[in-house]
């Protein structure tokens, strides 16, 4: 039997019989040759048309020679890759990385059915899905990729966060210096009448976060203040020692102390911590958790305050007051008791 009767533009043909007859029962589809059942009417023809081979009926159809497999892509050609097997490796990683993604077995690749749905679905009714073994080795290399993708991102970025930690402690210890030369620049400034002189260098150590001064520190081998022009100008009254670890005692006038301190912008911080440390101790004191050496700071600070009594006649009348407030309401919880007795 040969080929016949062309319909739909050559993409179906029926085929002649031995005694010459056209065979009109079935109609055969030139790119794929399967036979479909033929009742007068191209519905299904066309229906198959669209849905496997994707080809439009008003086109006539056009008979490619050559093997697909040789046919270059533009893209391709000068590596010689065909378009076929860039398709079949398409398909093959696909297929891994459905199995690895989804926990699918590998034998899945064995199953008749899925090689008959990519048969339909590639339009090729001699394609074949890889082997286990291939597959194997697919999601091997896949995996080597996909380790060493995000081994070189994550060294990446550790240089980049490197940089730039360099970067910013560079910074820090140009603004570090920066800050030293002008606490020593305007403390050698201020002459006689301002506020003594920083005798002791000033060390890394010694500046906080925001390149301030730290609390008062008095070094272990020389002091903060000149002695010789301090002395004349203290008064008698309002003095503070300052113990230094060797022993020494240095005299210090209140008022210069503090100046000192709001130059060295360390008065907030002084305060901020005296008060955490206080209210520390009160709340291990309130627990009953306070060590005789908290119950004597706590003890000494209130009396070197000179408002201890103050603070208890105080506590003492708001006691009183909430005595009375309780009383009255007692008084009147009686009254109701009795009225409701009544």
């Amino acid at each position: 039997m040969g080929k016949g009767v062309e319909i739909l533009n050559g993409h179906f043909y029926f085929k002649i019989l031995p005694d010459g007859e056209i065979d009109k029962r079935k109609a055969y589809c030139r790119h794929c040759d399967i036979g479909l059942s033929y009742h007068r009417s191209t519905s299904s023809l066309r229906y198959h048309l669209n849905a496997l081979h994707t080809v439009d009926v008003r086109n006539p159809y056009r008979e490619t020679t050559g093997d697909p497999d040789l046919w270059l892509t533009p893209l391709n050609e000068t590596c010689g890759i065909t378009a076929e097997k860039q398709r079949h490796e398409d398909l093959t990683n696909a297929i891994a990385k459905w199995l690895a993604t989804d926990c699918r077995p590998i034998s899945v690749v064995d199953d008749v059915g899925l090689r008959n749905v990519f048969r339909i679905a590639t339009n090729d009714r001699k394609y074949e899905i890889p082997s286990r073994h291939t597959i194997t080795k697919r999601l091997h290399r896949l995996y080597e990729d996909e380790r060493t993708a995000k081994e070189t991102t994550a060294h990446e970025e550790r240089i980049a966060i490197e940089t730039t930690s360099q970067h910013a402690s560079s910074e820090r210890q140009a603004s570090m210096s920066s800050k030293k030369m002008k606490i020593m620049s305007d403390s050698s400034s201020s002459g006689d009448d301002g506020p003594p002189q920083i005798l002791a260098p000033i060390e890394d150590s010694d500046l906080d976060e925001s390149f301030n001064l730290k609390p008062w520190q008095v070094a272990n081998s020389q002091s903060l203040l000149d002695p010789e022009k301090t002395s004349n100008r203290m008064p008698s009254t309002n003095v503070i020692e300052v113990k230094v670890e060797k022993g020494q005692e240095a005299i210090l006038d209140a008022a210069t102390f503090w100046r000192h301190c709001n130059m060295a912008g360390c008065t907030d911080a002084i305060f901020s911590h005296f008060l955490t440390n206080m209210k520390d101790v009160s709340q291990r004191i309130q627990q009953e958790q306070a060590s005789q050496e908290d119950l004597d700071v706590a003890f000494k600070v209130m009396m070197a305050s000179g408002k201890m009594t103050q603070l208890l006649r105080k506590q003492l009348t708001e006691m009183e007051q909430k005595h009375v407030l309780v009383q009255k309401s007692l008084a009147a919880m009686q009254q109701v008791m009795s009225l409701l007795r009544s």
